[in-house]
C-alpha cells in the first residue's frame, strides 16, 4: 500500500470515528433531556447559613421546567436533616409550573436542635420527572443562650427589689410609728 493508500485508509477510519461520535451524541441527547426535566436551585440569603434553634430560615427555590412548556402541578418537599442523616422537619407544597416559577419558603429550626451542620433538602416530584436539591445551613448555638438571658434578667430583678426593699425601710418604720400614734390618739379620744 502506497502513501496515498494510507492517507484514503486513515481518512475512512477518521469519518467512520466520527459518525460514530454523532451517532452517540444524537441517542444520548433525548435520554439525558428525559433525566432532567427540571432544573432545581435553592438560595439561601447569607444571614440565614448561620441560625439559632427555634429561628425561621427563609429561601427561594428557582425551578425551571426544561421538558415541559404546558402547566403541570409539581409537589415540593422540604426536609431539614441533621449530619446523621435524620430528618428534624418536613413540609410539602403542591404548586402550578409553566416553563419556570420562584417560590419563597422557610423552615423552622427545632428548638431542641443542637449546634452544628444541617441539610435543606428539597425533592420536586412530577409526572414527567422528578428533581432534588440541597444547600446546608449552620446551627450555632442552643436554646440554652437564650437562657442564660432570662437567668440574668432573674437577677437583675431580684437586686433592684433587695434595693427598694431596703431603701423602703426608714419609710417602713415612719408608717408603723405613725399608726402607733394614730392608735394611741384613738384610745384617748374615746
Amino acid at each position: 500500500m502506497g502513501f496515498h493508500g494510507y492517507m484514503r485508509f486513515h481518512r475512512g477510519i477518521r469519518f467512520h470515528r466520527q459518525i460514530i461520535i454523532c451517532l452517540v451524541l444524537l441517542l444520548a441527547l433525548p435520554v439525558a433531556c428525559m433525566a432532567a426535566p427540571f432544573n432545581l436551585d435553592i438560595d439561601l440569603p447569607n444571614t440565614y447559613h448561620n441560625a439559632n434553634p427555634g429561628e425561621d430560615i427563609w429561601f427561594t427555590i428557582k425551578l425551571l421546567s426544561l421538558a415541559n412548556t404546558d402547566r403541570i402541578d409539581v409537589t415540593l418537599n422540604y426536609a431539614l436533616i441533621d449530619a446523621n442523616g435524620n430528618v428534624l422537619v418536613t413540609q410539602s407544597k403542591t404548586v402550578a409550573v409553566e416553563t419556570q416559577a420562584s417560590f419563597v419558603e422557610d423552615i423552622r429550626v427545632p428548638d431542641t436542635a443542637k449546634a452544628g451542620k444541617y441539610n435543606i433538602d428539597v425533592t420536586l416530584n412530577s409526572t414527567i420527572g422528578d428533581a432534588t436539591s440541597k444547600t446546608s445551613i449552620n446551627v450555632v448555638s442552643s436554646r440554652t443562650g437564650y437562657q442564660i438571658y432570662y437567668i440574668a434578667g432573674a437577677i437583675i430583678l431580684l437586686v433592684l427589689l433587695i434595693f427598694a426593699f431596703k431603701k423602703s425601710g426608714p419609710l417602713i418604720a415612719k408608717f408603723k410609728i405613725r399608726s402607733k400614734v394614730h392608735s394611741i390618739v384613738k384610745k384617748r379620744m374615746r
